[in-house]
């Protein structure tokens, strides 16, 4: 999992490109994200917010020079599976987000359904999926001012 801040203010003469031309990910911020505590002060706003985000939890994340965020992530991420990459400039790599949505599209359970259930030689059988109605699968993100979307359709089955 990999957590993006987008830094778009800079200091006047400063550049917000590395020496290979993209943006610059070597901000020097020390940033750490830990989930949130929710307490009686942030109960109300979590109550608001939590059904917005089905199946994750509000991971707070804070850098040494002050910054601090909220972000929602799948409820059974761990503290070592978190990246945390600062981009500087007003440019992120698209292909890189929408590596990382692909990791994360919610794609649906599904069942394989038989008939009949017990294999038979010679007899016609059935094969078919329930829980999936073949619509594109479809997530998005926007950093920085770019909005990458991905967007998933099979296109076959094995069975």
């Amino acid at each position: 999992m990999t957590i993006y801040i987008a830094v778009s203010e800079t200091s006047p003469g400063s550049s917000t490109e590395s020496s290979s031309g993209g943006p610059d990910t070597s901000s020097g911020w020390s940033c750490t994200a830990d989930v949130m505590n929710i307490g009686n002060a942030t109960r109300e706003w979590f109550e608001q917010e939590a059904p917005l985000h089905p199946g994750e939890a509000p991971w707070a994340v804070r850098c040494d020079n002050g910054f601090f965020g909220i972000v929602w992530l799948p409820i059974d991420t761990a503290p070592a599976d978190i990246d945390i990459v600062v981009v500087q400039g007003d440019s992120v790599d698209p292909a890189t987000v929408a590596a990382e949505l692909l990791d994360h599209v919610p794609v649906p359970d599904i069942v394989i359904g038989v008939n009949p259930t017990t294999g038979l030689v010679a007899v016609p059988s059935w094969f078919w999926i329930e829980g999936y109605d073949g619509s594109p699968i479809v997530a998005s993100d926007t950093l920085g001012g770019v909005t990458v979307e991905v967007e998933i359709t099979p296109t076959g089955y094995r069975w």
